[in-house]
């Protein structure tokens, strides 16, 4: 009797351990942010607590306000297409050591950016 091969693809955990190595570092970064408050109270994207919705009830409260005083409102939204990827690092890096942010969470972060480029 013949055998016959089988042919199993091999499994790449990488891309899993990388997500959670980033998981625990956006954890780690935020909570630091969070307790110096190095945040603005205006920020609602990406924080515990707040979110987009909230901030549009805000926005759409203010607009009836202005509106029910007789002003005039002009509002302006940039979505900047991978954000990330487009802002300079260096302004990166300078947030965080402005923020006093410790050693380890700056040196991993500009380990990550390292070989990437930035662009505007």
């Amino acid at each position: 009797m013949k055998k016959r091969s089988i042919f199993l693809p091999p499994i790449y955990l990488l891309p899993t351990i990388s997500k959670v190595l980033e998981n625990l570092f956006i954890l780690r970064l935020n909570y630091h942010l969070e307790k110096n408050n190095s945040l603005s109270n205006r920020q609602y994207g990406f924080r515990e607590g707040k979110s987009t919705k909230m901030v549009t009830i805000k926005l759409l409260n203010f607009i009836h306000k202005v509106k029910a005083s007789g002003d005039h409102i002009l509002g302006l939204s940039i979505d900047i297409k991978c954000a990330f990827y487009n802002i300079q690092h260096s302004a990166i890096n300078s947030y965080l050591d402005n923020s006093k942010c410790p050693t380890n969470i700056v040196n991993i972060f500009e380990n990550l950016l390292q070989n990437r480029r930035s662009g505007i």
